[in-house]
C-alpha cells in the first residue's frame, strides 16, 4: 500500500513539476546536459558571457561602418532590447517563486535572448560588413 503511495506522489511530481519549461530546456539550449542546478548555474553564466562578449564585439564592429544616424538609431534600438532582455529574463525568473531553479533560469534566458540578438544583427547588417 505505502509503495502504490509513493508510486502515485512520485508520477504526480513528475507530471505537476514545470521545470521542463523555459530557456534552460529549449533544444538549442547550451546546457541542456547541466542537470545539477549549480553546473547549470556556471554553465548558463558562462555560455552568456560568451554570446555576450561576441554580440558586444558585433555591435562595435557594426557601428564603425554606419553613419551618425544610423548608428544613433541601433544604439537606440540596442538601449531598448537591453531592457527587454533584462524584463523578460527577470519575468522568467519570478515564475520560480524564488526557487533554486530562478538563477539558472534567469541565466539561461539571458544567454538565450542575447544568442538571439547576435543572429538577429547578423542578419541586420551582415551585408554592411561585406561591402
Amino acid at each position: 500500500m505505502k509503495s502504490a503511495i509513493y508510486s502515485a506522489l512520485i508520477l504526480a511530481f513528475i507530471f505537476c513539476n514545470h521545470s521542463h519549461a523555459q530557456q534552460m530546456n529549449a533544444p538549442d539550449s547550451p546546457c541542456k546536459n547541466a542537470v545539477i542546478t549549480v553546473a547549470a548555474s556556471n554553465c548558463f553564466a558562462m555560455e552568456w558571457k560568451k554570446q555576450d562578449m561576441i554580440l558586444n564585439a558585433f555591435y562595435a564592429s557594426v557601428l564603425k561602418h554606419l553613419d551618425k544616424e544610423d548608428g544613433d538609431k541601433l544604439r537606440i534600438a540596442q538601449r531598448i532590447w537591453l531592457q527587454f532582455r533584462d524584463a523578460n529574463c527577470s519575468a522568467e525568473y519570478s515564475l520560480y517563486d524564488g526557487g533554486t531553479g530562478g538563477p539558472p533560469a534567469k541565466l539561461a534566458c539571458m544567454e538565450a535572448v542575447t544568442r538571439r540578438r547576435v543572429l538577429e544583427l547578423h542578419s541586420m547588417y551582415d551585408w554592411i560588413l561585406e561591402k
